[in-house]
């Protein structure tokens, strides 16, 4: 069987949707995994619920069957674009364009994000969607390039394709702008499939009520007892050893594979869309969270 592509490990699936449109980068799925990391259709699909069509710009179709995404109802189009700095042609861009703009008009949903992968994610993805963002969208090439390699993780590999978008001139297709306009924002398949929502603000401030209201009991005022047994402590020695001990196991089993792993601890509830980013950003939750976070989760 042919291998998974070459220095595949070594980009990351994906980060973010490109500031100001609803494009969404990735490198190609992959049908297995390579060394521990599995990012198969399925795994996209369950970490970008709202992916609505994949554009697939890679020279052969080797590495995963586009058929899987029909579970999704998803859409699919492959342009097998040449990869090594060999830019694409004006009317390899003009068909990509045009398909664009034929999904657009019967995309009523306005959550359904469009993925973009070549191989890794970055050269002809990043010159795609850049180059897009330029002659659809209005936005000067700098521009374009830098939401680009932010939301991608990754800058630019072949300094050709970053020399041809910055000769470009901006325009706009007003009913592009429209579309994009809108902006996008990654929701995990878990929580379209779930139903209630759970605010993390609220979340936080109804842990720190009860953790307040705990704190103001009087401990022992019964009898006279004032100390605690050395039962007692050694119980409370051990459920902290045991509290600890399980915040470094949860630690190892929240990598990249286990995206969900929020919602093992927060239980049949759900972060509300507008919180959520790549199948759970990390940096939002610590921001809503504080450095403790998954210990208040495991608390909770």
């Amino acid at each position: 069987m042919p291998g998974p592509p070459k220095k595949w490990s070594e980009y990351t699936a994906m980060k973010d949707v490109v500031e100001g449109t609803r494009f969404i980068p990735f490198k190609t799925p992959y049908k297995e995994s390579v060394r521990g990391e599995r990012f198969s259709p399925d795994v996209l699909m369950r970490r970008i619920g709202n992916l609505g069509f994949v554009l697939n710009l890679v020279k052969t179709d080797r590495f995963y069957n586009p058929v899987v995404y029909r579970r999704g109802n998803i859409q699919t189009r492959h342009f097998r674009l040449e990869g090594h700095s060999k830019l694409p042609t004006a009317n390899e861009i003009e068909k990509i364009f045009i398909t664009l703009k034929e999904y657009m008009k019967t995309a009523e949903d306005q959550t359904v994000l469009i993925g973009v992968h070549c191989t890794h994610g970055v050269n002809r993805t990043g010159y795609v969607i850049c180059r897009y963002m330029i002659e659809q969208l209005g936005i000067a090439p700098e521009e374009a390039i830098s939401r680009f390699q932010k939301a991608r993780g990754h800058t630019f590999d072949h300094q050709e394709y970053v020399d041809d978008l910055l000769k470009l001139k901006p325009s706009v297709d007003h009913d592009s702008l429209a579309w994009h306009s809108i902006g996008g924002k990654i929701i995990p398949q878990r929580i379209l499939d779930i139903g209630e929502d759970i605010d993390v603000d609220e979340f936080i401030c109804d842990r720190n009520r009860r953790k307040h209201q705990t704190a103001a009991r009087p401990e022992d005022s019964m009898d006279g007892h004032h100390s605690r047994s050395s039962d007692d402590h050694a119980d409370r020695h051990h459920r902290r050893d045991s509290d600890h001990r399980r915040e470094r196991d949860f630690e190892s089993q929240s990598g990249p594979e286990d995206p969900d792993w929020l919602y093992k601890y927060v239980g049949p509830r759900r972060l509300s869309a507008p919180s959520s980013t790549e199948a759970i950003n990390e940096s939002e939750l610590a921001r809503f969270l504080g450095p403790r976070r998954r210990t208040i989760l495991e608390e909770y």
